[in-house]
């Protein structure tokens, strides 16, 4: 069964590379998504759709693309066999937050001498490695400022959506997570009538920090 994955705000899949090692690349596939046009939650839902496999495949749905997973949950999509969501949300995790953030120059800001340590202490961890560091950065750095801004309009606009989905799901909660609350974890139980919830010792970039704790979660259900 494929393993078919979902990026975060980045958009790119690169920031996956820490956690390809440990999954089957040749049953592996990352969908990005486009820098232009629209970014708001229907159409990049609907850009994954038409990127989707024939075959059979298990979701992986990291921080941002948590609604798009949950928007192909609803769509009786036959292959779709099971969601992995990862520190994610169905609506807007930090209103306030969110609303002083996209009107910074993040791009600017990210080359700032201090910006490690702000990226240390809200997403990656006091321990997260230089190297880890530094492919956010590049990242960020080829991202245009534009479609960085539409993809945060995008979780500002969310709200929570009702139903009974009886997809198996499992939810990895990031244990020191600072950007997404734990009451968001229970929108997900909301939703999902077979949900599990794994916590894993790590912040809010957790594939990234620890790779191998989220692996062994996706490949439990990939192999099953």
């Amino acid at each position: 069964m494929r393993i078919v994955l979902l990026p975060g705000m980045d958009g790119t899949g690169r920031l996956f590379s820490p956690l390809l090692p440990f999954l089957d690349k040749d049953s592996t596939t990352i969908i990005s998504y486009p820098t232009v046009g629209k970014q708001d939650y229907d159409t990049l839902a609907e850009h994954v759709k038409s990127k989707l496999p024939d075959e059979e495949f298990i979701l992986v749905a990291e921080s941002f693309s948590g609604p798009i997973g949950a928007i192909l949950a609803k769509s009786n999509i036959p292959n779709l066999k099971a969601i992995v969501f990862v520190a994610t949300f169905l609506s807007t995790p930090s209103r306030p937050l969110l609303k002083i953030v996209r009107h910074l120059p993040i791009k600017l800001l990210s080359k700032m001498p201090f910006v490690s340590e702000i990226y240390r202490f809200y997403m990656f961890g006091r321990h997260a490695s230089e190297g880890v560091l530094s492919l956010f950065k590049d990242v960020l750095a080829e991202l245009p400022s534009k479609t960085l801004k539409q993809r945060m309009a995008a979780i500002q606009s969310l709200k929570p959506s009702g139903g009974c989905i009886e997809l198996p799901v499992v939810y990895i909660r990031a244990k020191e997570d600072r950007l997404v609350p734990y009451s968001k974890c229970l929108e997900f139980k909301a939703l999902f009538k077979n949900l599990s919830v794994k916590t894993i010792s790590g912040p809010h970039f957790i594939i990234q920090v620890n790779p191998e704790g989220c692996a062994r979660v996706i490949n439990s259900i990939h192999t099953c």
